[in-house]
């Protein structure tokens, strides 16, 4: 008895022998536990885009079935006037990425779990799907006590750490979903082990073609120490200390006029006035659920 086919794209040739019609398959898509899909399962988008997740393509079972349905799929997202397509490639399934590449997918961008892929259909309008995250986000932490002092740390590696007796206020990068304000308490306690409350902010660097290749915006935070029992990060810092506020931006790597020594001056002027510098709320949008923090004056 010959094989049923419960999918037309595992058929791969009919051959006469002897006077019978052979069925040829392929061995790994020969007889599946459940039906292949013939058109990739996704999210629609405002923006007349599709989405396909890990969860849709883990339902072609090898290389050749994820080609049939990928051309099957295209096919149709054309017919239906769909204009670009995101398609997530499981971080388990590298060998589906050179499948997608055949069908024109660009890489995009990859997480611990997918590697991300897209490919604009629309043959009347150019390519509008948005680039990979342009920018990083750093804060720096100018926090200073009741005693009239700022902490400063020495790093143990990175850049910083290069430098002889570079003393500088603590830093670190925003982790995902994580406000700025939020990061500058948690790299503070990290780094140092004090507990702090958030002030305001008190300016913003943008730098271009910074780790691999991306910008970067800096953000510095003035925060206000709850103690000043210092608790060092042996893997991060090699030092730390209270010094005199008056000093931070004499330090021996802050020539007046450059970037961090005004950013520093910007801070220090913030922290001696009442409200002064951009305050975090967090604010519901509004038009629909959910809320965002915003960094705005004092009301007045």
């Amino acid at each position: 008895m010959l094989p049923r086919l419960v999918n037309s794209s595992a058929l791969r040739r009919v051959a006469l022998w002897g006077g019978m019609t052979t069925t040829v398959t392929a061995s790994a898509c020969s007889m599946p536990t459940s039906p292949e899909p013939t058109v990739l399962a996704g999210r629609g988008d405002p923006y007349g885009g599709l989405s396909v997740g890990t969860d849709a393509v883990n339902g072609c079972k090898t290389s050749d079935c994820f080609a049939d349905t990928l051309r099957s799929s295209i096919d149709e997202w054309k017919r239906s006037g769909k204009r670009g397509i995101w398609l997530q490639i499981p971080s388990s399934r590298p060998e589906l990425i050179a499948v997608a590449r055949e069908q024109d997918f660009e890489f995009h961008h990859a997480e611990k779990s997918y590697l991300m892929l897209n490919r604009w259909l629309s043959d009347s309008e150019p390519n509008q799907l948005p680039s990979n995250a342009s920018h990083s986000l750093g804060v720096g932490i100018v926090c200073i006590n009741d005693d009239g002092e700022v902490l400063v740390v020495r790093e143990k590696r990175g850049p910083a750490a290069a430098r002889a007796d570079f003393w500088k206020v603590p830093t670190g990068l925003v982790n995902q979903g994580e406000d700025a304000c939020s990061a500058a308490l948690r790299e503070l306690k990290e780094e140092t082990g004090i507990d702090a409350q958030f002030v305001s902010l008190a300016g913003i660097r943008e730098q271009h073609n910074g780790l691999h290749g991306k910008s970067n915006m800096y953000m510095v935070c003035v925060v206000k120490p709850l103690h000043t029992d210092i608790q060092l990060q042996l893997s991060e810092l090699a030092d730390a200390k209270w010094m005199n506020v008056a000093n931070l931006t004499t330090l021996k790597h802050y020539t007046d006029g450059t970037v961090y020594s005004e950013l520093n001056r910007a801070a220090i002027q913030v922290a001696g006035r009442p409200k002064a510098g951009l305050l975090a709320e967090n604010l519901p949008v509004g038009f629909r659920p959910g809320s965002h923090t915003v960094y705005l004056p004092a009301k007045v």
